[in-house]
């Protein structure tokens, strides 16, 4: 994450890299536990659901949500500044 984009980075190459403009992004929640998941909203009311792991070697039925509960923290906090 930086000042201005938030970037999420598919596991093994699956899927696309997705970069999102924190000034397009309404609202970030959590949804899942297992896998540790998060919803972002933009303002034009699209939502996707993305896994977030602290590290690529992490099994996706992880318990551990810390890495999830520190981006959803991290951009909430961002998203409070604008």
């Amino acid at each position: 994450m930086t000042d201005e984009a938030v970037t999420f980075t598919p596991l093994l190459g699956l899927g696309r890299t997705r970069r999102f403009a924190l000034d397009d992004v309404a609202e970030v929640c959590v949804t899942a536990d297992r896998p540790p998941r998060l919803r972002l909203t933009t303002f034009t009311d699209q939502s996707l659901d993305l896994m977030v792991l602290s590290a690529r070697d992490v099994a996706v039925w992880t318990r551990d949500a810390s890495a999830r509960d520190q981006a959803v923290e991290a951009i909430n906090e961002r998203l409070a500044r604008k």
